[in-house]
């Protein structure tokens, strides 16, 4: 008899996380900050010493959401990451008006379009000057190494840039 209460406890044990997890609300988009002016940002970097990260995506693409809510929204609001990247969002798809790294109004589809960005999400981090600092990362690449990833390239373009 103990041992069926047991096998019984055991087994609502496994059940109950799935059953909970069942009735959670699904969790909300994730918001990144949207770039509409890198020649502020590019100021805002210089002063740091740090890259700016930015986000191609658009809005109906499942894998965007996940890097945006998983990793970068996360990073956005993390204090250790706070004065070693700049994160920015640019809409691939979208017109809505940017100010480029060298202060020329364009769009940001157009800006996406300089980066030859064909899938998304894709992820380049930019030095103050607007030049690629690393490789795009394009793609969801494994998700069990992905911050790991997105570490090592803050790390590599703070020390293209000379920071510590």
């Amino acid at each position: 008899m103990l041992r069926l209460v047991e096998a019984l406890c055991i087994l609502a044990w496994l059940i109950a996380p799935t059953a909970v997890a069942a009735t959670e609300p699904p969790p909300a988009t994730a918001v990144l900050r949207q770039a509409t002016d890198f020649a502020a940002d590019a100021r805002e970097a210089r002063v740091l010493n740090a890259p700016v990260m930015v986000l191609f995506s658009q809005s109906w693409c499942p894998w965007c959401e996940r890097v945006r809510r998983e990793y970068l929204a996360p990073m956005q609001r993390d204090p250790a990451y706070r004065n070693r990247v700049l994160i920015r969002e640019v809409d691939a798809d979208a017109g809505d008006a940017l100010v480029d790294f060298s202060g020329a109004a364009t769009t940001q589809k157009e800006y996406a379009s300089r980066f030859r960005v064909a899938m998304v999400p894709v992820i380049v981090l930019l030095g103050p000057d607007g030049a690629l600092l690393s490789e795009p990362m394009v793609g969801m690449r494994l998700p069990d190494f992905y911050q790991a990833y997105l570490d090592e390239a803050i790390d590599n373009g703070r020390r293209k840039l000379g920071a510590r």
